[in-house]
C-alpha cells in the first residue's frame, strides 16, 4: 500500500491542490458564460454579433461548449474546471517530454523537480489568469502543444490535426501553416486547412441544420478579428475601441502602440508606427540569412513577434498573455 501510494503520490497531490482550488476558478471573470452564451446563441440560430454583444471569441469556440451548456448548471463549471486543469496537465507533461528529448535527463530524478520548480515560477500568474478567468486558454494550449509534440516525433497528420483544430479556437497557431509549407510537409499543411475548416465552419453548420443564421465565420473574421489589423476608423464595429483603444488591459501589440502614440509621432501615424516595428522584428533574420550566419535570438523573436501579431488578430484586449510559456518550450522541430 505504501509503495502504491509513493509511485502516485503526484497525482494524488494534483488532486488534492485541484480541489482546494476550484472555490476559487473562476473569481476574475466566469469566462464560461460568455462561451455558453454564445453556444445558446448558435443553437438558436441568432447571429452572435446581437445575441452576445459581449462575446468576441471564435464561434468555433462557442460550438465546442454547446454541450457543456446542456448540462445542469451546477455541473457546467466543473466540467469546464476539469478541462482547464487538463489541459494545463497535458501541456506541463508535453514540455517535459520535449525537454527530455532536447535534453536526455533533463526530466529525470532532481532534474525533474528543477525542471518543474522553473516552469511554475515562469508560468505560475499565466496559469493561474487563465483559471481565474475560466478563459479557454487552457485547453486551446493544450491543442497546440498536442500539435506541436506530433510535429517533433514526425507524425504528420496528426501534428496538422491538432494545429488546424487549434487554429479554429485560437489564431497563434496560424504560425505553423507557412512554417510547414516551407518545410515542404504537405501532407501536414493539407490536414491542417482541413481540420481548420471543419472546425471553424461548425457554427454555420448547426445554423443550417436548425434553419437559422449561418454566416458565423464570416462575421467573425469580417466584422470583429479583421479590422483589429485594419487601419483607420470605424467606431461602428463591434469591439473597435477595445482593439485599437488605450485600454490598459489591452495587451497587443497595436494596443501598445496606440497607448503612447495616440496622434501622429514625428510626421508618423500610429499606424506607421506599427509597420515600423514589424519591419525592424524582420530585418535581423534576413540580414543574418545574407550574411550566412544562424541568429537563433533574431527567430526565436520572429517567432514570438509573430505570436503577438497574431493574438492580436484573434484577442487584442487581452493579446499575448499566455504565449511566453507556451514558446518557451523550444522543441526539435523536423
Amino acid at each position: 500500500m505504501t509503495e502504491w501510494l509513493r509511485k502516485r503520490s503526484g497525482w494524488i497531490t494534483l488532486i488534492l491542490l485541484a480541489a482546494v482550488y476550484y472555490p476559487l476558478f473562476g473569481k476574475g471573470v466566469r469566462g464560461l458564460i460568455f462561451y455558453v452564451q454564445a453556444g445558446q446563441c448558435i443553437l438558436s440560430g441568432q447571429p452572435l454579433i446581437a445575441c452576445a454583444p459581449g462575446y468576441s471569441y471564435s464561434p468555433a469556440l462557442a460550438a465546442l461548449v454547446i454541450p457543456i451548456g446542456s448540462a445542469p448548471a451546477v455541473l457546467q463549471e466543473l466540467i469546464w474546471y476539469v478541462i482547464c486543469v487538463g489541459s494545463l496537465v497535458i501541456t506541463v507533461r508535453l514540455a517535459e517530454a520535449m525537454a527530455g528529448r532536447l535534453y536526455p535527463g533533463a526530466a529525470l530524478g532532481r532534474n525533474l523537480i528543477w525542471l518543474r520548480a522553473v516552469t511554475l515560477g515562469f508560468c505560475a500568474k499565466h496559469i493561474l489568469d487563465a483559471l481565474n478567468y475560466e478563459a479557454y486558454d487552457a485547453p486551446a494550449l493544450a491543442m497546440i502543444m498536442l500539435g506541436v509534440w506530433a510535429l517533433t516525433g514526425g507524425r504528420t497528420a496528426k501534428n496538422g490535426f491538432w494545429l488546424g483544430a487549434a487554429t479554429a479556437v485560437r489564431a497563434t497557431p496560424l504560425i505553423f501553416l507557412p512554417y510547414l509549407m516551407v518545410r515542404r510537409r504537405y501532407l501536414a499543411a493539407a490536414v491542417f486547412v482541413v481540420a481548420f475548416f471543419a472546425f471553424a465552419v461548425l457554427p454555420d453548420l448547426v445554423g443550417a441544420l436548425r434553419g437559422g443564421h449561418v454566416e458565423y465565420l464570416r462575421d467573425w473574421a469580417l466584422r470583429v478579428a479583421g479590422p483589429a489589423l485594419l487601419p483607420g476608423h470605424a467606431e461602428d464595429l463591434p469591439f473597435w475601441n477595445s482593439w485599437t483603444g488605450p485600454y490598459l488591459d489591452n495587451q497587443s501589440l497595436r494596443g501598445l502602440v496606440n497607448r503612447f502614440a495616440q496622434g501622429p509621432v514625428l510626421g508618423l501615424s500610429p499606424t506607421l508606427i506599427l509597420l515600423a516595428i514589424d519591419a525592424a522584428f524582420a530585418l535581423p533574420p534576413v540580414a543574418g540569412r545574407k550574411l550566412g550566419r544562424d541568429h537563433d535570438l533574431a527567430a526565436r523573436l520572429v517567432r514570438f513577434h509573430a505570436a503577438v501579431r497574431l493574438d492580436d488578430f484573434f484577442r487584442p484586449e487581452r493579446g499575448a498573455s499566455h504565449v511566453g510559456c507556451a514558446m518557451s518550450a523550444r522543441p526539435r522541430l523536423r
